[in-house]
């Protein structure tokens, strides 16, 4: 009995897993950083649109990655994948802090663009209960 117990929670943690997902990243990847555009213009004193370029980017290189990430996907470990795209992330966010010149944005917003389309674009669907065979790794 608890095995069956058991069986059936997982597919629920797993579908947990990918909506926290989903809200971190999608909140803080790309929903907020519009928030900080004027000031951070104000400091490198270049216009709101210069800075905002940089989602653009993000975006622009997202899509491209989008046209390959899933082969990626089934060729490597999505946890392991997952976890590396996250990490990356992080340190990016991390970095920026250090940042002095739009083009440095405009550089580390491509590379977002590049790692934030596995975890938040991919994972969910590709590691849900009903989803591919990618869901075993979970």
């Amino acid at each position: 009995m608890s095995t069956q117990t058991k069986s059936s929670s997982r597919p629920w943690l797993v579908f947990i897993g990918c909506c926290v997902l989903s809200l971190v990243g999608f909140g803080l990847i790309v929903n907020t950083p519009g928030l900080y555009f004027t000031v951070l213009g104000e400091t490198l004193n270049v216009s709101r649109t210069q800075i905002a370029l940089a989602s653009s980017i993000m975006a622009i290189a997202g899509a491209v990655t989008m046209l390959f990430a899933g082969k990626v996907m089934k060729m490597l470990d999505s946890r392991i994948l997952i976890s590396v795209c996250i990490a990356g992330v992080a340190a990016l966010f991390l970095a920026q802090s250090f940042f002095n010149a739009v083009w440095q944005f405009y550089i580390s917003f491509a590379l977002m663009g590049i790692l934030y389309v596995i975890p938040i674009s991919l994972a969910p669907a590709c590691c849900s209960p009903t989803g591919s065979k990618a869901s075993s790794a979970w």
